[in-house]
C-alpha cells in the first residue's frame, strides 16, 4: 500500500498540473532520486490512466455523498462545447459541507439537441443517473445559468424547472447582466450600432492580415504612438472591456487613418475597402460619438470591475452603485445646463442681430 500511494501521488501531480501522461515516468524518477522505493510495475502511461480513473471515481463518490447530505443545494449550468465540438452543458452544484459552502463540477453532458427540451431532458437524465434527489421538496433552492437564450428565464429552461420545482430562485447571466443592461439602454440607437459595426470592420481588416498590422505599426512609430491590441468589441462581454476597445481605437486613430490613406493610394480591391472605412473614420459625427460613448462607459467602469470580483460584499456593491448613480446624475445635469446655456446664448445672438 505504501508503494501504491507513491504512484497515486505521482498521478495526482500529473493531472493537477495538466502535464502529459508521458511525464509520469519522469515524476517517478524524481521520487527515486530522493530515495523513494518503488515497485517495478505500473511505470507506464497505461497504468497512469488507470490511476487517474480510480482517483476520479473516488473523488466523485465523495462529492456526490456530500451533496446528498447537504440541507439544500443550487444548480449551476453553463452551455459549452467539448474538444470534438459537440454541444454540451456543464453541470455544477453549490452545497453545504458542515458549515462550509462548496462548489463542485459534476459532469459535462453532451446534448441530444440544442433546444430547451434538449437541455432539460439531458440535465434531468444526468441527475437521475447520479442519484441526486433534485425532486425532494425544498432541496434545490437556486438555479444559476449563463447568458444563453436557451437557459433564460422567459420562455427558456427556467420555465421547465419551475414546473417541477415551484419555489426555485433563478439567477440568469449574473456575470454579464451589467453589460446586457448597458446594451439594452443604448443598443437600439442606430448610431451606436453603426459605430460598433464600423469599429469591428476596421479591427477585422487588420486582424486578418499580419502584413497590414505590421505596416500599421510602422506608421505609428513616427507619430510616437503605441498600437494597443485591437480586440473585437464582443470578444469579452464586460463593460470595462468594451471601454478599453473603444479607447484603443481612439488612441490609434491617427495611425489607422494614415495607414488606410496609404492603402487607398495603392489602389486595387483592398484600396476600395480601405476608402470606405477611411471615409467613415474621418466623419465628424463618428469621431464625436466615439468620445461620447467612451465617456458614457467610463461611468460604469468602477461598477463593472466590482462585479468581476470573485468575492464581493453586498455593502461594497451598494456603495459602488450609489457612486455610479451620482456620477451619472452629475454628467446629465452638466449636459442639461450646457445645453440650456447654449440655447440662451443662441437666442441672445439672434436678438442682437435683429436689433442691428
Amino acid at each position: 500500500m505504501a508503494h501504491m500511494e507513491n504512484f497515486f501521488k505521482a498521478t495526482y501531480s500529473i493531472v493537477y498540473h495538466s502535464r502529459p501522461l508521458n511525464d509520469f515516468q519522469k515524476v517517478l524518477q524524481q521520487f527515486q532520486n530522493i530515495g523513494t522505493m518503488l515497485l517495478g510495475r505500473y511505470r507506464n502511461r497505461t497504468a497512469c490512466t488507470q490511476f487517474i480513473k480510480c482517483i476520479s471515481e473516488t473523488l466523485k463518490k465523495e462529492i456526490l455523498r456530500d451533496i446528498r447530505n447537504s440541507p439544500c443545494v443550487s444548480l449551476l449550468l453553463d452551455s459549452c462545447v467539448d474538444s470534438s465540438s459537440q454541444a454540451c452543458v456543464g453541470i455544477y452544484m453549490r452545497y453545504l459541507k458542515h458549515t462550509e459552502v462548496k462548489e463542485s463540477h459534476i459532469t459535462l453532458a453532451p446534448l441530444s439537441s440544442e433546444t430547451v427540451d434538449g437541455y432539460f431532458e439531458t440535465i434531468i437524465a444526468v441527475l437521475d443517473e447520479l442519484d441526486i434527489p433534485f425532486w425532494k421538496p425544498g432541496w434545490v433552492v437556486g438555479l444559476g445559468t449563463d447568458g444563453s437564450a436557451m437557459l433564460s428565464c422567459k420562455g427558456g429552461l427556467m420555465e421547465k424547472f419551475w414546473e417541477i420545482i415551484s419555489q426555485l430562485l433563478p439567477v440568469h447571466s449574473v456575470a454579464h447582466r451589467l453589460h446586457v443592461a448597458v446594451v439594452d439602454a443604448c443598443g437600439n440607437i442606430d448610431l451606436v450600432r453603426k459605430c460598433d459595426g464600423h469599429i469591428r470592420t476596421v479591427f477585422k481588416f487588420y486582424q486578418s492580415s499580419n502584413k497590414r498590422l505590421s505596416e500599421l505599426q510602422g506608421v505609428a512609430v513616427p507619430l510616437e504612438l503605441e498600437i494597443i491590441r485591437l480586440k473585437d468589441l464582443n470578444a469579452v462581454r464586460w463593460v470595462a472591456s468594451k471601454r478599453r476597445t473603444l479607447n484603443a481605437f481612439i488612441v490609434s486613430w491617427p495611425a489607422l487613418a494614415g495607414h488606410l490613406q496609404s492603402v487607398v493610394e495603392a489602389g486595387g480591391q483592398i484600396g476600395q475597402r480601405a476608402k470606405g472605412m477611411l471615409k467613415l473614420m474621418k466623419g465628424f459625427h463618428f469621431i464625436k460619438f466615439c468620445h461620447f460613448i467612451l465617456d458614457f462607459l467610463s461611468i460604469f467602469k468602477p461598477l463593472s470591475e466590482v462585479c468581476q470580483k470573485d468575492l464581493m460584499l453586498v455593502t461594497e456593491l451598494n456603495s459602488t452603485l450609489g457612486q455610479v448613480y451620482v456620477r451619472h446624475w452629475r454628467v446629465s445635469t452638466d449636459r442639461q445646463g450646457l445645453k440650456k446655456k447654449s440655447s440662451m446664448l443662441a437666442s441672445r445672438m439672434g436678438s442682437s442681430r435683429a436689433s442691428s
